[in-house]
This record gives structure tokens, C-alpha cells and sequence, in this order.
């Protein structure tokens, strides 16, 4: 174990990565990638968990793969829930598939829970289909509807390609801490189909909010 205690001591002495690729690293956090991502698939269940939370603390892309791998093992053991949520701490789009294929598999229901949890905690704007896809899959709905405020809030005065990001972006800036996940999913759909402009964006989320309790 004494790779695994000098890796997490140089971790967190670490200040947070960036959630953006970054194109070198180096050579000594390659190699504590490297070496966390061999330790998957060790035979003590307790090394691989640990392997999956170090790499969750890097929070760089190139461990996506193998987490990816740890989880969707099938075990049902802690492994597969510290790997979700390693994929959702580095944020990156390439590991939300695996989030939502766990959230549809209706025959691991915990698995599927651990799944929306930390699909609820991701912040990149690629996840926003899948929140609003997923918001009343689990009772996660606050949840969701927080991650999606929060993103929409990062959107402010950026410039985005991302469809999904734009219809946000455009009627996010109306939207309260603490908004109803129905409000959020009926202004961002309207958005994506062109229905919501810059100029009645602040009404029509409004007049959603007035008629919350039937908008599904």
C-alpha cells in the first residue's frame, strides 16, 4: 500500500485541476495515473476502490477508459460506485454515457441511484441533455434542477457552439437558486426549438414559475 499512500499525499498537496484537457502533464502525476489505473484491477477490493478515488482526486480525461471499465463490472461492489463517481469529478463528456446506461439498467436499482447522484454533481455543459433526460428518473430532482442552474449560471457571457448550452445559456439567466426542475426542463426545450427569444425569455420563464404546479 505504500504506492497508494504516497500518491494520495502528493495529491492533496496538489491544488484542483482544471476541468479542461490539458495537453501535457507532468511526468510524475502520468505516472500516478498510470500506476492508479493498474491498481483497478487488483485482487484487494479495498486497493481498487482507493485506486478509483485517487484518480477521481487527478481529475484528468486520459483515466475515463478505465474507470469506465471498474464501472460497469456488474459486481455491485463499492468499486463500481467510487469509479462513477471519480468519472463525475473529472468531468469530462466521454464518461456521461456510462452514467445514464447505469441510471437505465432498472435491475441494479442502487447501482442506478449512485449513477444519478453523481450525474447531478458533473458541471460540463454535455450533461445537460442527460439532466433533463434523467431529473425524475430517481428522486433527484433537486438535485438535477441545481446542477442545471449551476451550469447555467457558468454559461453567463460565454461563447458556446453547444446547442444544448446555448438553449441554457439563453433562458438560464432568469432562473432562481432553488428552481423547479418542470420550470428549467419547459424554458430549456423551448429554447432548443427556437420557440424562446433574448426578448420574451424573461417572461416566458416567468410565466412558467406562475404555473408550476402543472408544468411536467
Amino acid at each position: 500500500m505504500s504506492w497508494l499512500r504516497r500518491t494520495w499525499q502528493r495529491i492533496t498537496r496538489k491544488r484542483e485541476y482544471p476541468r479542461e484537457i490539458r495537453a501535457d502533464l507532468p511526468r510524475e502525476t502520468r505516472l500516478e495515473i498510470e500506476e492508479c489505473i493498474q491498481q483497478l484491477e487488483h485482487p484487494n477490493e479495498g486497493v481498487r476502490i482507493a485506486a478509483a478515488r485517487a484518480l477521481g482526486e487527478l481529475r484528468h480525461p486520459s483515466a475515463v477508459p478505465a474507470l469506465s471499465k471498474a464501472a460497469q463490472k456488474g459486481t455491485g461492489s463499492g468499486v463500481e460506485a467510487e469509479a462513477m463517481w471519480a468519472l463525475a469529478k473529472i468531468d469530462h463528456p466521454s464518461a456521461i454515457p456510462v452514467l445514464t446506461q447505469a441510471i437505465e439498467n432498472t435491475s441494479r436499482p442502487y447501482t442506478g441511484i449512485e449513477a444519478a447522484k453523481a450525474l447531478a454533481s458533473m458541471r460540463h455543459p454535455g450533461v445537460i441533455p442527460a439532466l433533463v433526460k434523467y431529473g425524475d428518473y430517481f428522486p433527484r430532482q433537486r438535485e438535477f434542477a441545481q446542477a442545471l442552474f449551476e451550469i447555467s449560471q457558468e454559461l453567463k457571457g460565454k461563447q458556446t457552439d453547444n446547442p444544448h448550452a446555448k438553449a441554457l445559456q439563453l433562458v438560464g439567466s432568469y432562473f432562481h437558486r432553488g428552481e423547479d426542475l418542470g420550470v428549467i426542463r419547459k424554458a430549456y426545450e423551448a429554447a432548443l426549438k427556437g420557440k424562446v427569444t433574448k426578448e420574451n425569455a424573461r417572461l416566458y420563464v416567468k410565466e412558467l414559475r406562475a404555473l408550476k404546479g402543472n408544468v411536467k
